[in-house]
């Protein structure tokens, strides 16, 4: 049995067992195969964010200029906004914009209004708060290759948008729901 390193991970050489003397380890047997451990660097899809989406993402954050944001991969390589949505604009609205994409992947950020209790007073009155949530997009339609793109460029943009309450991934339209999403908001945690 060898152990070869690449650039990408270690890979295992299995020989049938022929009175081989054991190599160091953790190993275990698998019919007539001794396997090694194996070891993967975790490796990123190479796309970066765009500054333009950085900006937009601002926008929504601070200057509460528009509701949400739908971001596509650019030619395999950039994270870039597609298409924004003015602040008047309502969850209807933004469901309506996801429906031109039943077979491609998306990120989406959308800035949800959520009412929340006050306490501290006599009287506990609600206040209307707004949540920021990343979604991914990735309906069951779309093809492998850009399920996978858009799978592992996630955390890429994940890192890059900061302060995001909720992290959201969707395959159908009932997993975006506005009572999914208001009850995923009401449960806490990211």
């Amino acid at each position: 049995m060898k152990v070869v390193r690449s650039n990408m991970c270690w890979r295992v050489k299995c020989y049938p067992r022929t009175g081989q003397r054991k190599p160091k380890g953790r190993q275990f047997c698998l019919k007539q195969f001794v396997f090694v451990r194996t070891y993967f660097i975790k490796m990123s899809s190479g796309v970066s964010v765009a500054s333009e989406a950085k900006t937009a993402y601002d926008e929504v954050k601070k200057d509460k200029k528009y509701r949400y944001i739908i971001y596509h991969i650019k030619d395999e390589r950039v994270i870039d906004v597609e298409h924004k949505g003015p602040r008047p604009s309502t969850y209807e609205n933004f469901i309506e914009k996801l429906q031109n994409y039943k077979s491609d992947c998306r990120y989406c950020v959308f800035d949800f209004p959520v009412s929340v209790s006050v306490e501290g007073g006599q009287k506990s009155s609600p206040m209307t708060v707004d949540r920021l949530i990343l979604m991914m997009w990735c309906p069951e339609s779309s093809t492998i290759k850009q399920k996978m793109l858009y799978s592992s460029s996630y955390d890429a943009l994940k890192k890059s948008l900061v302060g995001i309450y909720k992290y959201v991934q969707a395959c159908d339209f009932d997993e975006v729901s506005k009572d999914v999403v208001e009850d995923t908001l009401k449960r806490g945690g990211k």
